[in-house]
């Protein structure tokens, strides 16, 4: 993730110009053009950051609930064994509903923000995983708490534990 790898966008601006150097573009052309790599390179850089930032942090945030959703749909199968399988596929819905519990109104990116409040992360660590800015991370935990009803960090926690 970016917040791991700062060195290196601090330092990757620097390649270009050495290149030009040790090529000999000193002039002004040169050292215009060398800038403009160097300014494509870090850009390229962080979009690559975020990107790669924003897919680890949703990985993370819904491999519980994928596991949630497999034990629920392997409790229902179980309960359906010896009965007739009327209405199946409205009973599998119901059941991933179940699965994700009282996270199902949140949005994606308000689920993925509420498992990593839930993790112990204060707001300034969550922006660093996910690639948000703190203001962001303070919107979404509003809108987490609105959603939920509830009061405080605290209560998302508990609330995400007890499933």
């Amino acid at each position: 993730m970016l917040h791991e790898r700062r060195w290196l966008l601090r330092v990757i601006w620097v390649a270009p110009l050495v290149a030009a150097f040790c090529l000999g573009l000193v002039s002004s052309v040169g050292c215009a053009a060398s800038l403009l790599v160097c300014a494509a390179a870090v850009l390229l850089g962080v979009k690559d950051a975020r990107v790669r930032a924003g897919y680890a942090g949703m990985q993370f945030a819904f491999d519980d609930l994928r596991e949630r959703n497999l034990k629920l749909l392997a409790d229902h199968d179980a309960r359906l064994t010896g009965k007739e399988a009327v209405g199946t596929e409205a009973a599998a819905r119901d059941a991933r509903l179940e699965a994700m519990g009282p996270f199902g109104s949140l949005t994606e990116r308000e689920y993925a923000v509420a498992k990593l409040v839930a993790e112990g992360m204060d707001n300034r660590d969550i922006a660093a995983s996910l690639f948000l800015s703190e203001g962001t991370v303070r919107n979404h935990i509003s809108s987490i708490l609105g959603k939920l009803e509830l009061s405080n960090r605290t209560q998302i926690a508990i609330m995400y534990y007890k499933g």
